[in-house]
């Protein structure tokens, strides 16, 4: 059992904690991340082995300070989030990991990768201000960094022209796909559940077996909603409805999926179940099913007299205990549910991201081989009777995707700082993965539209809100700071961003950089003259020639020959 403190408190106010290892937390994931990781190290080398152009443009992609315009777009944009997420982890995960372990004085024993989490942080008032000054800097980095994303975004999309559908099957649209992502909700759900809901003996049946699998395979199966069901989904809804696919809209239904499936609900459910949030679990709970089980009453071996009239009572029984107070307790007060939300809710999201960068480039390498695709494309033309299907990469899926993954880091970078560096990874062995593609496995890409780029921000409003939630239901030194700075710090990183962008140009590319970049798409892509299914164009022999030699000339000056 672990407490707060030393000091004597109440029954009621004690929080019994399981001991519970790294094992514990993170054993479902080992497995599936180290097969995953030496897959990709496997297939890479195998591939890499093929040629010294495919090795140089491996190790290019893997650098973080490659210039970023040599590559496909979707190459690009994770390069680019890598790069930006790199540089800011340096300085916040250390320092932050650091506050938080120096201040974590919740508990005298907890779960040990809360530790490095906001979810233990207590009775430390220098380390508490040192924490909400850092928040405060941490959302202005937030609004710079999102700011300068929709810049890039929108010279990536530029000369795109959205398809739009008429306000009717917008209507029918979302009108079908809320109810569609309710149901995609419930494995997170029972994620939840199994975080505080005893096994075999509640309400609804499920057995320690169904809770220990959604407990401990929670990250695998939100992987496998927001990677393999989600998107599909999206493009036959728009589809069906629209009479004709519409990406800006494809998308949009994408990011509100995987919000409402990774956060919104299972958020939604630690408030109402959590046993240091409302406790709703204990109404599910089989002995709480039974009405008056827990009404025990107490007899008095004696006679109870009032003192103040010494009138005589005429009963020598009282209650000792209420069902009501045992199976309907109110809201835990103190700072105990913004810790239950890291801690549920945080575990989920690192799984998750774990999975993500571990199995997900193996993943996307796999489904691009000449063989599956060959295969997909057999099931889509003899069996689904669709002869005109070909393999093909949606950007819109990936770039969706991209977006998703920085709104988990925005609205828990705070409370988890551990999941920069792991994004950094996601995005840095995707961006790999997708160069092999291009460069050995022939991968086409389609649909790249316009995408809402603005939906980050309601991202940053979340983090902020769980921050500013943190700081003041438990009572942190800093509160005020954090309430009053964060939105100021937030329109000083859009200033900065702005700054930035007419110090350095990054409005526009450079003439240097599109001659580099037409000539790097130009060997990738050899259609003479015609635009790919990426939308890039390839570029003319004629052309092409021209380009080397200026590139050979632009080489020479910077080297000063």
């Amino acid at each position: 059992m672990c407490i707060r403190d030393r000091s004597w408190v109440q029954a009621r106010e004690l929080t019994f904690l399981y001991a519970t290892t790294w094992i514990d937390s993170w054993g479902g994931l080992v497995l599936p991340c180290s097969i995953g990781l030496i897959s990709l190290a496997v297939t890479l080398l195998g591939l890499g082995r093929c040629s010294l152009e495919l090795r140089a443009h491996l190790w290019r992609a893997s650098s973080l300070w490659e210039p970023v315009h040599r590559y496909a777009s979707i190459v690009q944009l994770r390069l680019w989030c890598a790069r930006h997420l790199a540089v800011w982890s340096v300085g916040w995960v250390p320092l932050l990991v650091g506050l938080f372990f120096t201040g974590s004085n919740w508990y005298e024993c907890g779960k040990p990768w809360l530790y490095s989490t906001s979810a233990y942080l207590s009775g430390n008032t220098a380390v508490e201000l040192a924490v909400a000054v850092v928040a405060c800097v941490g959302a202005g980095g937030a609004s710079c960094l999102i700011r300068r994303l929709a810049k890039h975004m929108k010279r990536r999309s530029a000369g795109s022209s959205p398809s739009k559908v008429t306000w009717r099957e917008g209507s029918i649209v979302w009108s079908i796909w809320v109810p569609t992502s309710l149901v995609l909700s419930v494995p997170t759900g029972i994620y939840i559940l199994a975080t505080t809901l005893p096994p075999n003996d509640n309400t609804l049946g499920l057995s320690e077996l169904t809770l220990g699998f959604f407990l401990h395979g929670a990250g695998p199966i939100l992987y496998g909603i927001s990677a393999l069901l989600v998107p599909p989904l999206a493009r036959l809804v728009v589809s069906k409805v629209a009479g004709h696919y519409c990406s800006n809209l494809a998308v949009r239904l994408m990011i509100v999926a995987r919000l409402l499936v990774a956060l919104l609900i299972p958020f939604g459910l630690v408030l109402i179940f959590n046993q240091q949030c409302n406790a709703f679990w204990l109404r599910l709970w089989g002995p709480c099913s039974h009405d008056r089980q827990f009404d025990i009453s107490a007899e008095l071996p004696y006679k109870a007299i009032a003192f103040e009239t010494g009138f005589v009572l005429p009963k020598n029984t009282f209650q000792a205990i209420s069902h009501d107070a045992v199976c309907r307790p109110g809201y835990r007060a103190y700072g105990e549910c913004p810790r239950a939300v890291v801690d549920s809710l945080g575990k989920l999201i690192v799984d998750k991201m774990l999975f993500v960068a571990c199995v997900g480039p193996v993943r996307s390498l796999l489904i691009n081989t000449a063989r599956v695709r060959a295969a997909i494309e057999w099931v889509a033309h003899k069996i689904l009777r669709r002869p005109n299907y070909r393999v093909s990469t949606s950007l819109d899926a990936e770039t969706a995707g991209v977006l998703m993954i920085m709104e988990l880091v925005l609205v828990f970078g705070f409370a988890v700082p551990v999941l920069l560096p792991i994004t950094v990874m996601s995005f840095l062995l995707h961006a790999v993965a997708f160069q092999v593609n291009i460069n050995s496995q022939g991968t086409t890409f389609e649909r790249e539209d316009q995408h809402p780029v603005e939906y980050l921000w309601f991202s940053l409003l979340l983090g902020a809100g769980l921050t500013a939630w943190m700081f003041a239901e438990c009572e942190w030194v800093g509160r005020i700071l954090v309430l009053a700075g964060m939105p100021v710090c937030a329109v000083l990183g859009v200033l900065v961003a702005e700054v930035v962008s007419r110090m350095f140009g990054t409005e526009q590319d450079t003439a240097e950089q599109l001659a580099l970049s037409l000539l790097d798409e130009s060997d990738d892509h050899d259609d003479h003259g015609e635009a790919d299914s990426g939308g890039h164009w390839a570029v003319d022999p004629r052309v092409k020639n021209a380009l080397r030699s200026a590139r050979l000339e632009i080489e020479q000056g910077q080297m000063g020959l």
